[in-house]
């Protein structure tokens, strides 16, 4: 993280910001006039962008559309998020088996760490 150049970075966020708000001032949504994955991928990115020095203060739209997918049905916050997919992970370790009758081959690289199998 040495070389990165956090100027240069924030003042290219805000280029892209300026261009994604300049969208959402004529659009709804990013993409097809309807929330698609392209809304959910890049809004949790988008809305925590102050976490890196960028501000949302000079989007308007950018602002209205985080609101308006914050109201769609089955909206889940970001501070669940983590604990939700931490607590899938752990679920899908104990529920899957290795070949070898050990837990958790839903988490090993391709190679098994037990050195007793390998993938096809």
């Amino acid at each position: 993280v040495d070389d990165l150049d956090v100027v240069a970075a924030r003042e290219k966020a805000g280029r892209i910001l300026t261009i994604i708000d300049a969208h959402l001032m004529h659009n709804d949504w990013l993409a097809l006039g309807r929330p698609t994955i392209a809304d959910v991928a890049c809004m949790p990115y988008i809305a925590i962008c102050h976490e890196g020095g960028v501000m949302l203060e000079p989007y308007p739209a950018i602002r209205s559309w985080i609101e308006r997918i914050k109201r769609l049905p089955n909206f889940i916050a970001m501070p669940g998020i983590v604990q939700r997919f931490l607590g899938f992970i752990a679920r899908l370790a104990i529920s899957s088996r290795q070949p070898c009758g050990r837990r958790g081959a839903a988490l090993r690289p391709p190679r098994w760490p037990c050195g007793c199998h390998r993938a096809a």
